[in-house]
């Protein structure tokens, strides 16, 4: 619902009239530009329903009387796309659902179900699968299994005492949240089905095995697990900041024509920044184990990276091992990952125009024009257009959870003998 207030621009000292959406919230950081002189005023707000709900500026707050004598109506919604400049309902962005509607169309019950669901599953869910994968990954076993049959009965997790199995359960149960969080795209989907034919078909040769649990006797795999599981968790913590991202999934044609001209009134640049730098930089270290099945069947080890490289990447660049392959930028990494033609796709939610946006020192979220921009890119990328790449990226992290699975299941010293064999007869 809305809630009429007003505040006094403490620079221009104009009265402004505001229509407030309220929404359930742990803590909303909000913007508006004075519709007077420009200036941003910044304000919060916390509560689970009207009853507890309190909103601050940082702002001097009008009586009544004053708010009604205020000539100008600024519109603030930090829970949809909306434009500052509406004083009625019938303006584009004006009102919340009319809003949602104009850019997703004939979706935006399918837009509504996704971020419902997402809000459910990290508030039901996610604490008992976020105490099960901690005790995994501490080695906690006999807490990892009572946790694993009294929380998780009802589920057909894999149950027993080998490291493959407990790996298989843990991220299974990590799955069942990421999932349904950001189901997968057409891009991941496709990179996880054919990044798993090759793995099947590499773990049947012994020298990517033994590549694998080399990395796990000296806790490389072990420590990706962690940083994973710690991005992942860092997430769904701040998904209120990012899950209008999704928006861009649905977006009707019209919609898509005019999301640029949208702006989501959030003031959390630094959180989501953080965010896409942290995840970008982790899914960096795992592109490895699918470049390894690769080169295992195109060039029958994990480590022959045979004669083709990248076009654009500097000669003295060029890498013949991992050891050199992981000292690359993450730009770089990803070259040697698109030249598999099946995963140009996945790569590009990996974007690296915004990583490198974003990692400048002198961005900024310009909160008159809610883009984020630099000295040299005064343009940049709307806010919202930003939020839609880290909903992709957490996409990639979900598919990397199961990349990793897969590293770690094959990398255990219990894996069966028979399972390599049957990968042979695939």
């Amino acid at each position: 619902m809305m809630i009429r207030m007003g505040i006094r621009c403490p620079g221009c000292e104009q009265p402004v009239a505001i229509r407030m959406a309220t929404d359930s919230t742990s803590g909303t950081r909000f913007y508006f530009p004075c519709p007077n002189c420009r200036l941003p005023i910044r304000g919060s707000a916390v509560g689970q329903d009207i009853s507890d709900y309190a909103v601050s500026f940082e702002a001097e707050r009008l009586s009544d009387h004053d708010v009604s004598l205020a000539p100008k109506v600024v519109t603030i919604n930090p829970y949809v796309p909306n434009n500052f400049s509406a004083d009625s309902h019938d303006a584009v962005g004006g009102f919340s659902m009319m809003a949602l509607n104009r850019l997703t169309g004939e979706r935006v019950l399918d837009f509504m179900k996704e971020r419902d669901t997402a809000l459910g599953i990290i508030k039901q869910l996610w604490p008992q699968v976020r105490r099960l994968y901690e005790y995994y990954l501490d080695e906690q076993w006999d807490a990892f299994e009572s946790t694993l049959a009294r929380e998780f009965s009802e589920w057909d997790f894999p149950t027993g005492h080998t490291t493959h199995e407990r790996a298989s359960a843990a991220h299974s149960a990590m799955l069942a949240v990421t999932v349904n969080v950001v189901p997968p795209s057409a891009a991941t989907a496709g990179f996880l089905r054919s990044y798993i034919t090759k793995h099947v078909i590499a773990a049947a040769d012994g020298r990517y095995s033994s590549m694998l649990k080399e990395d796990a006797s000296i806790a490389e795999i072990k420590i990706l697990q962690r940083s994973l599981f710690d991005v992942v968790d860092r997430f769904l913590l701040r998904h209120e900041m990012w899950l209008m991202g999704g928006i861009k999934r649905y977006l009707s044609a019209t919609g898509a024509e005019n999301v640029d001209h949208m702006t989501l009134a959030r003031d959390e640049f630094g959180e989501t920044r953080d965010l896409y730098q942290q995840g970008f930089e982790v899914l960096g270290k795992v592109l490895k184990y699918p470049i390894a099945a690769r080169n295992t069947i195109e060039h029958g080890h994990p480590e022959n990276f045979g004669d083709q490289h990248p076009s654009n990447l500097p000669t003295k660049d060029r890498v013949d091992s991992f050891a050199k392959f992981n000292k690359l930028s993450n730009a770089y990494k990803l070259r040697y990952f698109q030249l598999d033609p099946g995963w140009v796709d996945f790569a590009k939610t990996m974007n690296s125009k915004t990583r490198n946006l974003i990692g400048h020192g002198v961005v900024r979220h310009d909160l008159r024009s809610g883009r984020i921009v630099t000295p040299s890119d005064t343009n940049g990328v709307n806010y919202l257009v930003f939020l839609g790449n880290l909903h992709d990226l957490f996409d990639s992290l979900s598919v990397t959870l199961q990349v990793l699975q897969a590293v770690r299941i094959t990398s255990s010293t219990d894996w069966p003998e028979s399972n390599r064999t049957k990968s042979r007869q695939c």
